[in-house]
């Protein structure tokens, strides 16, 4: 999907959250080392480019939001690598950065955001130092965005059909004709009835499942290497939600497409993620297989996460709740991002912050207690 999105500002101590306009170059009062272009790429990294490499391999990517209330470090240091066909749930709570990441990896990111370091590597190709010309040519084509709010991403001055077409004109060689038509197949591939009739159909005479389903036709129009889903199932009632989740893995199956699943609704990754990645105030505390995650959560913040939430067919039990609030990050604290809200934190948590400690097949901890219980 290539739609545009608003610029925001960064509320304090949270995550700016975009609308619908394009990127612009951060504002000039921003400080100096803002501007400065991204280092090279590390001479090691051609090594990963192998023939069995993931189709996105996104490393130390730190996006920060430079304000006059301070630095916000939306994103400090997340790394993940999706596999071919394979789903990634990258969850937490709001102001975690997840939407953030997503916009950092596709050069996205409002005004006075900016990537600050990182590699993103996508068809052996690393997305943060490309020229913006090529990287606007793989947006839609090669990777592309299932925004939040389908409305916004809407152009309410175009028809669902006009709109597909659009991404069509820009990445294929489809003439008018050709256009209108795929733009309608895709409509009904996607399970909007009557198709050619909603294709004219405006953004608003269309109901929230639609918009959603339209938006998703525009993300895959191209059939794009790695679409990056954030929240698609957001505002929509759960048989709906159900159908949005199988539609993107049927699209899987049939395509190999890797997906990126932002989302604060551990169900859905339960029902759609091959592998989960735990955000908390821009870091990741906790990766894995999703099922070995959800049966034996490390982190502390991941196990109130899973204790929060009701479980069909379980005795009535007192759900967990995590008091306080994500950390303000412009003035992180020291040591553990978590330490203030976690039940099991020692003086030595707010000493210095963790590392996110490799655990074994396929899990990733970043927790003293967790990790020192490991070693034992």
């Amino acid at each position: 999907m290539t739609g545009e999105r608003d610029t925001a500002s960064a509320p304090r101590g949270g995550v700016p959250k975009p609308g619908n306009a394009g990127p612009v170059a951060p504002r000039s009062a921003a400080p100096v080392d803002a501007a400065r272009p991204l280092p090279a790429r590390p001479a090691g990294l051609a090594a990963a480019l192998s023939a069995e490499a993931p189709v996105l391999d996104v490393r130390n990517l730190a996006a920060w939001y430079f304000t006059d209330e301070g630095t916000v470090k939306a994103v400090d240091g997340v790394g993940f690598k999706l596999g071919k066909g394979k789903t990634l749930g990258l969850v937490g709570e709001s102001g975690c950065g997840k939407t953030a990441t997503g916009l950092a990896v596709l050069g996205l990111l409002p005004p006075p955001g900016r990537v600050v370091r990182g590699e993103a590597v996508l068809g052996r190709r690393d997305l943060l130092r490309m020229p913006e010309a090529d990287l606007a040519a793989m947006r839609g084509r090669d990777i592309a965005m299932i925004f939040q709010e389908p409305m916004s991403a809407l152009d309410p001055l175009m028809t669902a059909g006009e709109q597909i077409a659009e991404c069509l004109e820009m990445h294929t060689a489809l003439d008018r004709r050709e256009r209108a038509e795929k733009a309608v197949e895709l409509l009904a591939s996607v399970g909007v009835p009557e198709p050619a009739l909603r294709a004219k159909a405006w953004p608003h005479e269309l109901s929230g499942g639609m918009r959603q389903r339209v938006v998703i036709a525009m993300a895959l129009a191209c059939d794009p290497k790695v679409v990056i889903a954030d929240e698609p199932t957001t505002a929509l009632d759960v048989t709906v939600q159900a159908q949005i989740l199988d539609l993107i893995e049927d699209t899987q199956e049939r395509t190999g497409m890797g997906v990126i699943l932002v989302t604060h609704d551990l169900a859905a990754v339960a029902q759609a993620a091959d592998e989960v990645a735990v955000m908390y105030a821009g870091v990741l505390v906790e990766t894995g297989p999703v099922k070995d995650v959800y049966a034996h959560p490390a982190h502390p913040y991941t196990k109130a996460l899973l204790g929060s939430i009701p479980v069909v067919g379980q005795a009535a039990r007192q759900l967990v709740t995590i008091p306080g609030r994500v950390p303000n990050l412009a003035r992180l604290p020291s040591g553990c991002r978590f330490a203030d809200r976690c039940p099991l934190a020692e003086s030595a948590c707010r000493a210095v912050e963790p590392d996110l400690v490799d655990l074994g097949a396929g899990r990733r901890v970043r927790c003293i207690l967790a990790t020192g219980r490991a070693a034992r």
